[in-house]
């Protein structure tokens, strides 16, 4: 049974090698006569030497040129003494004790750890949100166009979320590589497009509550509301399967984002927009495509339609 274990970590404190010790004195160095060898070019050949007092109390001996940094102080040719759980710094290498018996944390259940997203990076599930995904691309682009357009403008216009979304997919796959050494790459490409799947079912809502003279104040606080839960969605997960932050520092981060995402939205809404926040806004854009499926497709017929809107406005100001 080790007597200790020393882990050695990296810039972010994560481990990358253990080491059991099961005898003293033990040495750890640079040079390959040690039982604990770190290439480490600050590090001296016989750095220190790990000895147990008649108290049991481990000791960190320094026979170095660069001594031992532990909280902060830096001890050269004499000894430190750890405690379990006690980090030190031997040249530019970060190391940690630990006693055996030192207690780990609870082992986490794989049943309730892999979230929502997750489970829709089964083939079936996966292919479906891409199906969904793909139709509300085509959707938008077909009826956000005011002229026929080429296949040269709608690939275009087809072609950049798709790109945005593999981009911003590979950018966190790429911080869950280094930090957890795990991509999972589709599971951000879900993240990010069940997002984007909400918001336009977010912005259609807006839509019908412009189009039915809600005031626009109740609009905003709806609107923003809903996007500032879904930013709070996205940037959790994204940070959950990137990360191995807790629980309540990725709310934390998520929600600090989301309302400086929200509130920046919202000044720039305020800054452009000179309308009273109470006054309804009125849905009268004539779209060509919507021309296709309407009944009547004549301009004429669509303002007879839409009249009612404005006789209902004139009764009120009356």
């Amino acid at each position: 049974m080790a007597a200790l274990i020393v882990e050695e970590l990296n810039r972010i404190g994560h481990v990358v090698n253990r080491y059991k010790v099961d005898h003293f004195p033990a040495s750890i160095g640079r040079g390959y006569g040690n039982d604990i060898i770190l290439d480490d070019q600050y590090i001296s050949p016989v750095h220190v030497t790990i000895t147990q007092s008649e108290d049991d109390v481990i000791v960190l001996n320094d026979s170095s040129l660069n001594g031992i940094e532990c909280e902060g102080n830096t001890t050269v040719g004499s000894g430190v003494e750890l405690i379990s759980g006690q980090e030190f710094v031997l040249g530019h290498t970060r190391l940690r004790f630990y006693s055996p018996d030192h207690k780990i944390p609870e082992t986490r259940s794989t049943k309730h750890s892999e979230g929502l997203a997750k489970k829709f990076v089964q083939p079936g599930m996966l292919t479906l949100i891409l199906l969904i995904f793909f139709v509300m691309l085509f959707s938008n682009v077909m009826l956000s166009a005011t002229q026929e357009l080429t296949f040269k403008k709608g690939l275009t216009e087809f072609l950049s979320p798709v790109m945005f979304v593999v981009v911003w997919a590979a950018v966190w796959a790429f911080a869950g590589r280094l930090i957890r050494h795990q991509p999972q790459f589709l599971t951000h490409i879900v993240v990010i497009t069940l997002f984007l799947i909400l918001s336009n079912i977010s912005d259609w809502l807006a839509g019908v509550s412009d189009f039915n003279l809600i005031p626009k104040v109740a609009i905003d606080i709806f609107e923003m509301g809903i996007v500032g839960l879904m930013f709070v969605w996205l940037i959790n997960n994204h940070l959950r399967y990137s990360t191995s932050l807790l629980k309540f520092t990725r709310m934390l981060g998520a929600s600090a984002f989301a309302v400086c995402i929200v509130g920046l939205y919202y000044l720039n809404i305020l800054a452009v927009n000179d309308r009273n926040l109470f006054e309804p806004l009125y849905s009268t854009t004539i779209r060509a495509p919507y021309a296709k499926i309407r009944d009547d497709s004549s301009i004429e017929k669509y303002l007879e339609d839409t009249k009612v809107i404005f006789d209902i406005s004139l009764d009120k100001e009356k």
